[in-house]
């Protein structure tokens, strides 16, 4: 582009425009040679999904759930170029786990070992890019079981609940929660916080490390969302510099929203129980629920989409991630339909924002070698960056939201101008008109 035209785009609105393109063309943020530490300065993004049950296999529910949506903030955090730690694993205590291994014949630790290879399976073919993805297991011991009057552990909410009603005020202020997680968090604390039993008479879980505790393992629902902690102290001996370290970091977790309440008040009141500077849940983004065609997904009846069956549709991973961030359940229940599935790929991905990709570099492959020849924009180049800029700025209000359903609608609608752009200027017709590319 030469000065002038420079000039011409730098004066009135579309200034933004220019400043933002600009930008995007250094902030896209490679992944750091491991370990990934925070960097004193820097916007230091911990993001965490909700870590699923290793007992089954996840279906698409799930996925968008919790791995998906932590993917792809991660992801747009990466572009902009925070400093990002994404965190997952699989949660591998509970009596479920127990139930299933008695159902297959196997003892926990071989279910565990069977389903977190499927789940690493499946994570894998959808392109989740974590930076950790752990387990929650640890060595332990097992008895044979008895019948018997059983002492448990409590953890006394009760006692923390200023503590941790004053951090829901503040973080929920400050940060970015859905308002399902508000509206739950607040009745949970309205209706006043009692003493919760954090311990089981179960053999396959984390030993309560106490006298007169033998044989008792923690509720997975007090001890899951250590597994994050847990899980980055494995990956790196340097764990405290991401999570005691709230000036620096900011903790961003998703999950749907059955998850809630062990995230905002059961795992906070137990950091602050510890009375050590922990870093602090910021933000939160839970779902409503994904549904299937007419119903719900399950499980047990084999009803909807699982990661396996997914793999073997023989659709790429990516028109599945496409898919599922549109009908993401951002606000409410939403539905995975195989028909709505077709009309939106087909629409949207394919002839929106597709075609759009495939014409413009058709477009500067066969006249320009893929290099954007110099630009001299009109009126109307003006004012199509101006809408750009809108969009571009409404994508980046709903990515830092949370939003992410808003957010590839966003793109969608830029796509959409740059197709309506090209379709009205229709520059190969130019190009044969002038028999001269440079114009």
């Amino acid at each position: 582009m030469d000065r002038e035209s420079k000039d011409i785009l730098l004066k009135g609105p579309v200034a933004a425009a220019w400043n933002d393109a600009s930008y995007v063309v250094k902030c896209f943020r490679a992944k750091p040679p491991e370990p990934i530490l925070p960097v004193p300065g820097e916007r230091n993004v911990l993001v965490t999904s909700a870590l699923p049950y290793v007992n089954n296999v996840p279906h698409l529910g799930n996925l968008i759930g919790c791995v998906l949506s932590g993917d792809v903030f991660a992801r747009y955090c990466r572009q902009r170029n925070y400093n990002v730690l994404y965190v997952c694993g699989t949660d591998e205590y509970g009596t479920a786990t127990e139930t299933k291994a008695i159902e297959e014949g196997l003892t926990p630790k071989e279910i565990c070992d069977k389903y977190f290879e499927i789940h690493d399976k499946v994570y894998k073919w959808f392109n989740i890019d974590f930076d950790i993805f752990g387990r929650t297991s640890t060595t332990h011991q097992t008895s044979e079981p008895c019948i018997k009057t059983s002492n448990h552990l409590f953890l006394d909410l009760a006692k923390l609940q200023d503590p941790v009603n004053e951090l829901f005020m503040k973080s929920s202020d400050q940060g970015v929660w859905s308002n399902n997680a508000k509206i739950i968090t607040s009745t949970w604390l309205r209706d006043g916080l009692n003493r919760r039993c954090i311990s089981r008479d179960l053999k396959w879980g984390t030993p309560v490390p106490l006298d007169g505790y033998t044989n008792k393992v923690f509720y997975v629902w007090f001890d899951a969302p250590i597994g994050y902690i847990s899980i980055t102290a494995g990956y790196i001996d340097e764990w405290e510099k991401w999570w005691k370290n709230p000036d620096e970091v900011k903790l961003y977790q998703f999950m749907a929203k059955d998850n809630v309440p062990f995230h905002t008040v059961v795992f906070p009141a137990s950091l602050i129980g510890t009375k050590k500077p922990y870093t602090f849940l910021d933000s939160i983004s839970s779902t409503e629920f994904l549904n299937y065609e007419d119903g719900k997904f399950s499980k047990s009846r084999g009803v909807g989409v699982f990661g396996n069956d997914a793999i073997d549709t023989g659709i790429p991973a990516d028109v599945f991630r496409f898919y599922l961030l549109l009908v993401r359940p951002e606000t409410q229940d939403s539905v995975f339909s195989w028909s709505d599935f077709a009309i939106k790929v087909n629409a949207e991905l394919v002839n929106n924002l597709g075609n759009f990709i495939n014409r413009t570099l058709t477009f500067l492959g066969k006249n320009y070698e893929l290099v954007v020849p110099p630009v001299f924009p009109n009126d109307g180049d003006i004012h199509f960056l101006e809408q750009i800029n809108v969009e571009l700025q409404n994508y980046i209000e709903n990515m830092e939201k949370c939003k992410l359903r808003d957010g590839l609608k966003c793109i969608l609608s830029i796509s959409k101008l740059g197709n309506g752009y090209l379709q009205a200027g229709e520059p190969w017709k130019l190009l044969k008109l002038n028999n001269n590319a440079d114009k």
